[in-house]
């Protein structure tokens, strides 16, 4: 075979490759952009429906602080031990639901709370109790709020009724819940209590539901990245990953890949990868910043993302 021949045959392997591994659902445009000012410590953004604001919090997920985009005012709407884990925006982007801590003779107590971005009230949905308040989620139009307490009893209540308690009722499309325990498992009207979703075996974290709900990703403590239809079934290994993040098309998403050595974080970098498992790359690598808590915007032009260092938010713009 004459050289100029073997030359066209690895081109058609290289361009087979890239036509098998898939085109990634994001490219970066231009460099990151800093958000928030030096000095003050911020952390894991996510975007509020309409994508003018950003709900973050202070160093170990203390507090809530609403970051407006692209302006950076910031405003302090909770200054609660913790009620930055899990915190999720109604549909509407008027309420964030929460667990946040206190502590009572040094022993640490959560409940299940709703902050009104506009007033500033805070509605309890618990009591704090010593250990999981249990798991909370909005209905898809943002009118209930399904609560299954650590007991697994569930409780419902009214956005639209200044978050009454009303009867529980199947709420549309039950999506899978993280649970006690690190397991999935999902509300059953039927036997009156949550059922165990069957799926990839392992502890798991940080589930993330598809916008459109077909599917879910989550990762396996000291394992691999996984996305699943939302019944648990066709698993996708994503490779080793943390932190998923949907983008708005429900076909594509960002996670970190870190580095460490066993106490402290050496590197992070925010990739992306489609979720048939294809186009996997990285987006952000910034030797100087440790990039954690991806979070794409409603629109799909942004992804938000903290620095462990710093404490600065960033935005970087995006593009298919």
């Amino acid at each position: 075979m004459k050289a100029n021949q073997r030359l066209c045959v690895a081109a058609l392997f290289a361009a087979a490759a890239v036509l098998q591994a898939g085109s990634p659902p994001a490219r970066a445009v231009g460099e990151p952009v800093a958000l928030t000012p030096e000095g003050s410590y911020y952390m894991a953004p996510k975007w509020s429906p309409g994508g003018g604001l950003l709900a973050v919090s202070g160093p170990q997920y203390a507090g809530i602080y609403l970051v407006s985009v692209p302006g950076g005012e910031i405003i302090e709407l909770a200054d609660d031990p913790a009620a930055g884990v899990g915190l999720a925006w109604s549909p509407t982007g008027e309420l964030i639901l929460a667990s946040v801590s206190k502590y009572r003779h040094h022993r640490r107590t959560n409940a299940l709370v709703v902050f009104d971005v506009i007033t500033g009230q805070r509605t309890a949905l618990t009591d704090f109790v010593s250990g999981s308040a249990g798991s909370a989620r909005w209905d898809g139009q943002g009118r209930a709020i399904q609560v299954v307490d650590r007991n697994g009893r569930e409780r419902q209540f009214d956005a639209t009724r200044g978050l009454a308690e009303i009867k529980p009722r199947p709420l549309p499309r039950q999506q899978p819940l993280l649970a006690a325990g690190n397991e999935l498992v999902r509300f059953d009207p039927a036997a009156g209590e949550p059922v165990a979703i069957s799926t990839v075996e392992g502890r798991k974290l940080n589930l993330a539901i598809s916008p459109d709900g077909e599917r879910m990703a989550f990762e396996i403590v000291g394992g691999h990245l996984w996305v699943t239809d939302i019944d648990g079934s066709n698993p996708i290994d994503l490779g080793f990953g943390n932190r998923p993040a949907w983008n708005p098309g429900s076909d594509g998403l960002a996670f970190i890949v870190t580095e460490d050595d066993g106490h402290r974080i050496l590197s992070s970098d925010v990739y992306v990868a489609n979720a048939d498992g294809t186009g996997r790359s990285i987006l952000a690598a910034t030797e100087q910043v440790l990039e954690m808590h991806p979070a794409w915007s409603p629109d799909g032009r942004f992804i938000a993302y903290d620095d462990l260092l710093t404490g600065r938010i960033y935005l970087l713009e995006v593009r298919r």
